[in-house]
């Protein structure tokens, strides 16, 4: 069960993310993820801020009170106007979606320490895959290759990955990855799209540790965009959000091509819902497919 009630933030109390609200002159408590916090909390500065929201029924104690919890934010406001509107979020959403010319959804793959590694592990690039897509969204290019790396592979990271030692044989070069990186941004000069944010520091670390000058591009981490939309509390996961956008139920196969296919697949979905301005409840089913899995934990 859920609600939307409007009123007055009389305090704001940043370290607990904690608001005081006034609504139909009764104050009550009210708590707020870390992102929720981060957009409420930047206009703690300002008079008189209203703000419309939804609250669930999960409460916890604050100051000898119950706090409810706040799960999205509507708008946020005062005497001199509108500062957060999740139509305004919206709506610049469908523009930003529909404004790209070629894209370029990326994922990689990354070793991962021995069991038994005691000495500082530093993880690497070990896979990357590649999908571009055209102003139409049909794709024009693939890529899929292991890179050499400048530590030994570790057998956790193998049986974790599913590679074989002739796989790892037929890997790039770090400087050949570096190169073929470079000409599709020369050929297409694509917006880069991924799932999460770890893909795009891991470049760059990438960068840095061989040398390599930085590639410029725009990137879009189509996790938060999508969380954005929808007021989540968190990121969905990329397999959960290929169940709920294009009704394809899989485990992540952790292969970076299926990867990057995965998020072309909800990119188009998610673009397709907001053209044809499709009502969909993405919270209230991402928590019906988490009761479902506790179901099937207890049997």
């Amino acid at each position: 069960m859920s609600n939307i009630l409007k009123g007055k933030i009389i305090s704001f109390y940043e370290k607990d993310r904690i608001l005081l609200i006034e609504i139909n002159e009764e104050k009550s408590f009210f708590f707020l993820s870390r992102s929720l916090a981060s957009q409420v909390f930047k206009y703690k500065t300002l008079n008189n801020v209203n703000i419309t929201f939804e609250y669930s029924e999960a409460t916890k104690e604050y100051k000898n009170q119950l706090a409810t919890r706040i799960i999205s934010i509507t708008e946020i406001s005062n005497d001199e106007g509108i500062f957060y509107s999740v139509d305004s979020i919206k709506n610049q959403t469908v523009e930003l979606i529909n404004s790209f010319d070629y894209k370029m959804f990326i994922d990689f793959e990354f070793t991962m320490p021995a069991f038994n590694e005691k000495s500082k592990f530093e993880y690497e690039l070990l896979q990357v895959g590649i999908v571009i897509s055209d102003p139409n969204d049909k794709v024009v290019d693939e890529y899929s290759s292991y890179i050499k790396t400048k530590k030994k592979v570790s057998d956790r990271t193998k049986r974790f990955l599913n590679i074989s030692n002739e796989e790892l044989a037929e890997s790039v070069s770090q400087k050949e990855f570096y190169n073929l990186l470079q000409n599709y941004f020369r050929i297409y000069t694509p917006t880069v799209f991924v799932w999460g944010s770890s893909d795009i520091k891991a470049l760059n670390k990438f960068y840095d540790k061989n040398h390599f000058k930085q590639i410029k591009f725009d990137s879009i981490d189509l996790a938060k965009l999508i969380r954005g939309y929808y007021s989540l509390q968190e990121d969905l996961g990329l397999f959960v959000a290929l169940q709920i956008f294009n009704g394809i139920q899989a485990t992540q196969a952790h292969h970076a091509l299926t990867d990057a296919s995965a998020t072309k697949e909800v990119f188009d979905s998610f673009k397709k819902i907001l053209n044809n301005d499709t009502k969909l409840n993405v919270r209230e089913i991402r928590n019906h497919m988490k009761d479902e899995l506790k179901e099937l934990k207890t049997e």
